[in-house]
């Protein structure tokens, strides 16, 4: 009565080799060498890291080691009808790379004029001499820590994570008179070391509270020291946040694929299945389920992430996940007509022919809205943080009383719920704003199909589908802008495929 399966899997990531150690990281410890020689900046660290420079390892990152991956599954016959599977596994993911590069900092270029003065209004250069110093060659590797100094950088950090997740799952199956099995399931998955984008020169957040002296312009220590044309560090003035920040030698220093994300995912499952018999096959299914997550979304542009609304509190980025959706239905039905060869009725003759072979399908389904994102301007000035800028919560509840409204002039949440964060703060509302979801999305595909047989070895099969077979609209989300004319409301644009209708002829042997 009782089978039980279990393994493990042993994994183990090097760190990546490039022939001529052209690859870098960011090295956020080091001393830096202009350390001592700027004054008021004795302690200067960081920059960018070579892999294989000075005796350091020659691997990008430095492996953590090891990784054990344990499996078990249970499958226990509790009766001729009822069975109960259970199940654990840990699962190493492999090493995201594709979007660590390219980050050879050392051996490329971007070349950009300044635009403007240290004030963001006065101009430096026009279009008929944009780049009055000429092109700079590329850094090499032999600068070091010393490389784009004034520029932004990128790259991994030196210690390699490794994302995993642990699932786990139990569920009761029975089986019940009319053919059918029913399976009641719960789920689980957690998430760990999962990759997002880190701007790790952010001014602290204690110093958000100068307000309008993080903007004022003052004179620059890194004058004549950092000379790189294309930087605005090399100007004689500077605005007074960017001394500020934790590496105030550079400009950004941006921590790609951070292993700091976390994620849960609990679901309740219910599946009855009945298998084709008698010319009919059902197939249903309902989740119920709850994600969440810390970490930004997958932007439009690919390989790229929304780092964190405040790099020093990631736990304020804890919300239900932009995958998160409260439920969906599947319902898929399968009914062959009881005419025609070995069928009950009109079994032979030429009738057989014309009424035998016909099948009708439908596939039905409801998923749950996903949840919105009240936004709000990034007037923080903290020379960080990612595009997700969110509002402040006002205390009132964002879901209304009679729930939300689709029509032109209708509110879909209530909008007094928030207001737009002021100056020189982040805004306290959750990632996701709790209760309000976009709309749900509801939809039904049909199809007919008629097989005819024209002897043993060739068959005609005629079909005809319809996706959206009722036309059904459903509408794009609400507008989350919490600057915007329409906050709060519905634009009556379709975000799904109207009617569509496909025919198709095959012929088979």
């Amino acid at each position: 009565h009782l089978t039980v399966t279990y393994g493990l899997r042993v994994n183990y990531e090097t760190g990546d080799v490039e022939d001529q150690n052209q690859l870098n990281y960011i090295d956020l410890q080091s001393s830096s060498p202009l350390a001592g020689h700027i004054p008021g900046f004795p302690n200067l660290v960081g920059g960018v890291g070579i892999p294989g420079l000075n005796g350091t390892s020659r691997q990008v990152q430095l492996p953590r080691g090891l990784h054990l991956d344990p499996r078990l599954g249970v499958a226990y016959q509790l009766n001729a009808k009822t069975v109960i599977h259970s199940g654990f596994g840990i699962f190493h993911h492999p090493l995201a790379a594709w979007e660590q590069y390219p980050n050879a900092l050392g051996t490329t270029r971007t070349i950009n004029s300044i635009a403007a003065q240290s004030d963001g209004v006065t101009p430096l250069f026009n279009l008929s001499n944009p780049f009055p110093s000429g092109l700079p060659a590329p850094y090499g590797n032999a600068a070091g820590l010393a490389i784009a100094l004034g520029q932004n950088i990128t790259g991994p950090l030196r210690t390699q994570d490794i994302p995993y997740q642990a699932n786990w799952s139990f569920d009761i199956q029975r089986q019940l008179p009319l053919q059918l099995v029913v399976t009641a399931a719960y789920v689980g998955n957690v998430g760990v070391h999962l990759m997002t984008p880190i701007q790790f020169n952010q001014i602290p957040d204690a110093d958000l509270s100068l307000g309008s002296k993080l903007i004022s312009v003052v004179s620059n220590p890194f004058y004549g020291v950092i000379a790189d044309p294309t930087s605005t560090l090399s100007l004689a003035t500077v605005q007074y946040g960017q001394l500020l920040r934790p590496f105030p030698q550079f400009l950004n220093v941006k921590g790609i694929n951070v292993g700091a994300g976390q994620s849960s995912y609990q679901a309740g499952q219910l599946t009855v299945e009945k298998r084709m018999s008698q010319g009919l096959a059902v197939l249903f299914g309902y989740t119920y389920s709850k994600a969440i997550d810390n970490v930004g979304e997958m932007t439009s542009v690919a390989g790229t992430r929304n780092g964190p609304q405040d790099n020093y509190c990631l736990a304020c980025d804890r919300s239900v996940s932009d995958q998160n959706e409260p439920y969906t239905v599947r319902l898929a039905i399968r009914y062959e007509l009881p005419f025609g060869p070995g069928k009950g009725l009109v079994n032979s003759g030429i009738a057989a022919k014309v009424f035998g072979g016909w099948s009708l399908g439908g596939f039905y389904t409801v998923d749950a809205g996903r949840p919105v994102a009240a936004s709000s301007p990034n007037n923080s000035s903290s020379l960080g943080g990612g595009s997700g800028m969110r509002p402040n919560a006002t205390g009132v509840s964002a879901a209304l009383p009679g729930g939300p409204q689709i029509c032109d002039s209708c509110l879909y949440f209530n909008t007094a719920a928030f207001t737009q964060t002021p100056q020189y703060a982040f805004g306290n509302v959750s990632r996701y704003v709790p209760g309000v979801n976009n709309p749900t999305a509801a939809n039904v595909d049909t199809s007919i199909e008629k097989l005819t047989r024209i002897n043993e070895r060739f068959h005609v099969v005629f079909r005809a589908e319809m996706f959206n077979a009722t036309n059904h609209v459903v509408f794009s989300g609400p507008t989350t802008s919490v600057t915007s004319a329409t906050f709060g409301k519905i634009i009556l644009s379709q975000s799904n495929a109207p009617r569509q209708v496909q025919f198709s002829l095959r012929l088979r042997f």
